[in-house]
């Protein structure tokens, strides 16, 4: 067909050409200014249906988008943990966004959700971004260009968004996006737009043949709707984190006045009780020793009585005493020959069991802790396997080590269902009956011991088959 005549209008939305509207004629034809006009109108028109669109698209997405950040939120106040409320429920942080991959990194622990790079290389991208910029938020569809390092990476996480939700920048959420393989095809090489021949005439069909290149390391834009749910979702989470900062404020002003509520029981123990107590004590020593032989045989065993249970608590007080104590004290580190101090406990038990009794099957390595507290430990363990094993007919209790660092005290004793075994070292809590001797707190203050020191204690046991205490330290660097 002849073109005489061509009208064309742009269809422009969003200050960008959308399109073209061409109309050809077949011969030369004059259109009239009202007429220009009318065909202006409907690309207007055209322009702002499309832009209706795009905005009823933009505000569906926010829509959703909102509905999913509100249930991030109450995901994390159900569990009271970003990482958890963002990770294992229905909805998760990849879902505000079209990213594929996700971490959260809150203090030293980093969550994973999706494809993402290592534990390692996201903590490799948070100190680089924290050298590209000041703010609280960043974002690249091609962190390549910011991080030579990244190749490593960059067919999962070639797009980075990154929002820091804390003080001083420690805590971070971070969204990946893959690299996106794809292909584009330019009208020429601009290497081969001039010839070394200045006698050769240039040529479209010589100089400037189709050309494509391959795109490496370069994600999908981030769209202004998921940077903008990004943003406000910061706002929500530090909002969250200074509430929660308030909470631990206030239940850590309720544990200070808690620790001088203790710290006043443990002076009336140590004072006001011991007093009575002496008393108590003393007059019963004399009457045993005045007038025992003028007493019946009931006066007799009521004396007897009465100076075993003043024994027994003055060392209910001793053991409160130390198991209160053990808040206060701070842990000194050092090395601790554990073979040393077995042997010195045993020594001292002696007194009232064979020595045969206890055996250590193997030389015990070394510990890293406090010795004026490991003594604790270590005395009560034994003190316990001693006690519950002593109504055997071949009592015997055995200390040995485990991986070289895991030390543990067995007994062939009465033992104790292991269902129940989670409650064994709660404070006066006791899982046989009232036939063997104690404060029911020497447990407790041994796993307050390995606890001070970010220890493991833990027991394995079947009724009537004895028990074996296992504890561990944590080994602090020298």
């Amino acid at each position: 067909m002849k073109v005489g005549a061509t009208l064309t209008m742009p269809v422009v939305s969003g200050n960008k050409v959308w399109g073209l509207v061409a109309c050809h004629h077949s011969s030369a034809k004059m259109i009239n200014f009202n007429e220009r006009l009318h065909f202006k109108f409907l690309t207007k028109f055209f322009a702002n249906q499309i832009q209706i669109n795009k905005s009823d698209e933009l505000l569906r997405i926010i829509r959703a988008s909102s509905l999913i950040r509100g249930e991030l939120i109450n995901q994390i106040i159900e569990d009271w943990s970003i990482p958890k409320g963002l990770s294992i429920h229905k909805y998760t942080l990849n879902d505000l966004t079209e990213s594929e991959g996700a971490a959260i990194c809150i203090g030293d622990k980093i969550t994973l959700i999706g494809q993402c790079p290592s534990e390692e290389q996201i903590a490799s991208i948070t100190k680089r971004i924290k050298e590209i910029t000041n703010d609280d938020y960043y974002a690249t569809n091609s962190f390549v260009a910011d991080c030579e390092e990244a190749k490593a990476f960059q067919k999962i996480a070639s797009g980075i968004m990154c929002v820091f939700i804390s003080e001083e920048r420690k805590d971070s959420l971070l969204l990946f996006k893959p690299e996106v393989n794809e292909s584009i095809y330019w009208a020429g090489k601009p290497q081969n737009k001039s010839s070394k021949d200045s006698n050769v005439r240039l040529s479209p069909r010589k100089s400037f043949e189709s050309w494509q290149q391959q795109q490496e390391g370069i994600a999908t834009l981030w769209k202004a709707n998921e940077v903008a749910v990004i943003k406000e979702f910061q706002k929500n989470i530090m909002h969250f984190v200074t509430q929660k900062y308030d909470k631990i404020k206030l239940l850590n002003n309720k544990l200070k006045d808690a620790y001088k509520e203790l710290e006043t029981f443990s002076y009336s123990v140590s004072h006001d009780l011991r007093a009575p107590l002496r008393g108590i004590d003393g007059f019963s020593q004399i009457i045993k020793e005045d007038y025992y032989d003028a007493l019946d045989d009931f006066g007799k065993s009521s004396i007897e009585t009465i100076i075993s249970s003043v024994h027994k608590m003055n060392n209910l007080i001793d053991d409160i005493l130390s198991y209160s104590g053990l808040d206060k004290k701070k842990i000194q580190y050092q090395k601790i020959a554990m073979q040393e101090i077995f042997e010195q406990e045993i020594d001292l038990l002696s007194v009232n069991f064979p020595k045969s009794q206890i055996t250590i099957e193997t030389p015990l390595p070394e510990a890293y802790g406090d010795p004026s507290v490991i003594l604790l430990l270590v005395r009560n363990l034994l003190d316990n396997a001693l006690k519950y094993s002593s109504k055997e007919i071949h009592p015997k209790v055995k200390v040995g080590v485990v991986d070289n660092h895991t030390y543990y005290i067995q007994d062939n004793g009465v033992g104790f269902d292991e269902k129940q075994g989670e409650n064994i070292f709660k404070v006066f809590n006791r899982l046989t009956n009232d036939n063997f001797k104690g404060s029911g707190i020497g447990l407790s203050i041994a796993k307050r011991v390995v606890d001070k020191h970010k220890g493991k204690i833990w027991a394995k046991s079947e009724k009537g088959e004895g028990a074996t205490f296992y504890f561990n330290l944590n080994q602090k660097d020298e």
